[in-house]
């Protein structure tokens, strides 16, 4: 049973996907209890890739108040109980997982959210301690802070997945006769270079560079002063993802030094197009020899290389796409049913066209 909030445009919602499709390949269908978490204070409508789903059949919405018991709740993100639920969860489960998208300091060490709170009202919603599961070493890394810990962790990360059957490699060569570097991410600032100097260091101001940025948020021209002639700055839902890679040549993503990235779904959608990804070292631990990885003032020799040896760059791309097959295709959803024992859901629920009750915290 997922407990999630289905309004998250990012990483979040593509990993309940993701997961739930793998799970559908393998005979059997996920619950999900939407919650409304603290996020959004406004409005917002289902992501429509879950919508999506529950129209298939592949998720079944649950209403939070029916009385059930199931193998596991897999709790997908830690926002959600930042506070008690108003009202009691019928719910209850042999196991609790709390996914980890967001590590609990950023790069400065200053804390982001108060997990021993967060696991402590996960305890009393549900009857039973929480196990927490990181998706990445950066997150994994980061709970060795804590003394006491605040619940157990999983032995491994819980790494996103991705459907490699809807990425599929683009096709030809160079879209433009330029060089085309870009980015796509949540429009935050802090997903973005510091300051002009630093990003221009990694996206070059270079008549014979094009820069495409998907996700840019509306204050960075402001922050940064003024925004080169040859960058081109999309919101964030401008155009689909993998049209957008498709006219890049290569994924370069930097950031401020106050983000720690937890994953980087948007380098697994990149690998997944063809598109070789440039990134700092620290996510070495988690992409390997998929990424290439660099200072960011060796960005622009590392692309002069790969331009200048285009069987090299060849060679990188489909061993790229063979090793995150091996770690995060929809295959790697049945270690974790055989080992956890997590996916039987007993009782009964709801279909979303008469669900009663959602989460509110």
């Amino acid at each position: 049973m997922y407990f999630a909030d289905p309004r998250f445009p990012g990483g979040t919602t593509r990993a309940i996907v993701t997961e739930a499709t793998a799970l559908s390949h393998a005979g059997y269908r996920a619950g999900l209890c939407p919650v409304m978490g603290p996020t959004f204070r406004r409005s917002r409508d289902y992501h429509p890739d879950l919508i999506t789903l529950l129209d298939k059949g592949i998720l079944r919405d649950v209403d939070p108040a029916v009385t059930c018991h199931v193998r596991a709740i897999i709790v997908h993100h830690h926002a959600l109980f930042t506070h008690l639920p108003q009202v009691p969860v019928g719910i209850t489960a042999d196991k609790l997982v709390l996914i980890l998208h967001h590590p609990p300091f950023n790069g400065l060490g200053e804390a982001e959210y108060d997990l021993p709170t967060i696991c402590s009202n996960l305890s009393e919603s549900f009857g039973i301690a929480p196990v927490l599961a990181p998706v990445g070493p950066a997150v994994r890394a980061q709970l060795e802070r804590f003394s006491p810990r605040p619940a157990d962790i999983l032995e491994e990360d819980w790494h996103n997945l991705i459907d490699l059957d809807a990425w599929k490699p683009k096709a030809g060569g160079r879209q433009s006769g330029r060089l085309t570097i870009g980015r796509h991410s949540r429009p935050q600032l802090d997903k973005f270079p510091e300051t002009l100097a630093e990003a221009l260091v990694v996206y070059p101001d270079l008549p014979d560079v094009a820069v495409r940025m998907l996700g840019a948020p509306p204050e960075l021209q402001a922050h940064y002063g003024h925004i080169p002639h040859n960058w081109e700055l999309l919101p964030f839902d401008a155009i689909e993802v993998d049209t957008f890679l498709d006219t890049l040549d290569y994924f370069v993503y930097y950031h401020a030094p106050q983000w720690v990235e937890a994953f980087g779904y948007v380098v697994l959608e990149a690998i997944a197009k063809g598109v070789p990804a440039i990134l700092p070292p620290y996510m070495c631990r988690l992409f390997g020899s998929a990424a290439i990885y660099a200072a960011p003032q060796d960005v622009l020799g590392v692309i002069q290389s790969l331009e200048s040896d285009p069987e090299k760059r060849a060679a990188h791309i489909a061993q790229a796409v063979v090793l995150i097959a091996s770690r995060f295709g929809l295959e790697q959803m049945r270690p974790r049913q055989r080992t956890r024992r997590t996916w039987h859901s007993a009782g009964r629920g709801r279909s979303r066209a008469n669900a009663g009750g959602r989460v509110e915290f």
